[in-house]
């Protein structure tokens, strides 16, 4: 048995934010939770995935979406929601969860008026996969080479599509500084949880490297949308150069850095 819960400001204490919440108490997940807060004011909506299990009823998955003049990705999806994350665990994969998460989402859009539903998708990381989007009627509509595609599911086929920001809007000022000629640069945004840990291993890194570390804080959908990558919550620059978006272990960063 399952069902499915919007988490907002009123019982956020009630429930999770799914992610880390094991740690409530730690600094990534309360990082995650200011962040939350600020974004429900915007119309951001968690939905969250509750299963009975023998304990009792626990959160085992959850979609994170939010209009797109807010996401917190780096596309122009103006009256599109656009969906952060997408996320089911365990033996709860592969019964129609999923589906059934983005259909909420679907739903909300059609109440609210939206012309449809946009998602970054790669077949890397933990971001969403491609394959339940194409089941549910979605179509890539740009691309970021070499991993990343921009799907949307449209209520109108006359409705204008969604982008990627071109790279000519991306450029390095005085919203977000350019990345140190030496040692790491980190870009990050309080929308993923894990960004504290991660923030942590690249410390330790850099220390063990003997270089340089600076981390420059992604902290308006502004600079989320002029971030390099379009992920738009991580990046990572060695020596002044784009390394990766995503959260590896420390022996593997020591290997990429090299």
């Amino acid at each position: 048995m399952a069902k499915i819960i919007e988490v907002n400001v009123d019982n956020l204490n009630e429930y999770d934010l799914f992610c880390q919440k094991s740690q409530k108490n730690k600094p990534g997940y309360k990082n995650k939770e200011t962040w939350a807060k600020k974004r429900f004011k915007e119309g951001m909506k968690i939905q969250l995935l509750h299963v009975k299990e023998t304990k009792g009823y626990t959160s085992r998955g959850f979609i994170e979406y939010i209009p797109g003049e807010f996401s917190w990705r780096g596309i122009i999806a103006p009256e599109y929601l656009v969906i952060h994350c997408l996320w089911v665990v365990g033996k709860q994969k592969g019964k129609g969860y999923g589906s059934e998460l983005v259909q909420k989402c679907i739903d909300d859009a059609k109440l609210s008026g939206k012309m449809g539903v946009a998602v970054v998708v790669t077949n890397r990381t933990w971001m969403a996969k491609k394959p339940i989007f194409e089941k549910m009627g979605f179509s890539v509509v740009d691309e970021y080479p070499p991993h990343m595609e921009l799907m949307v599911l449209k209520f109108s086929k006359k409705s204008p599509n969604p982008s990627f920001v071109p790279e000519s809007e991306k450029k390095f000022g005085d919203l977000l500084p350019a990345p140190e000629k030496k040692g790491i640069t980190l870009y990050f945004a309080n929308q993923c949880s894990y960004m504290f840990g991660l923030q942590n291993q690249l410390k330790e890194v850099a220390k063990e490297l003997s270089i340089p570390y600076k981390e420059i804080p992604i902290d308006t959908v502004e600079k989320a949308r002029a971030c390099p990558h379009p992920y738009g919550t991580c990046a990572i620059y060695h020596n002044g150069k784009f390394l990766t978006y995503t959260y590896e272990t420390k022996k593997k960063f020591i290997k990429m850095i090299g």
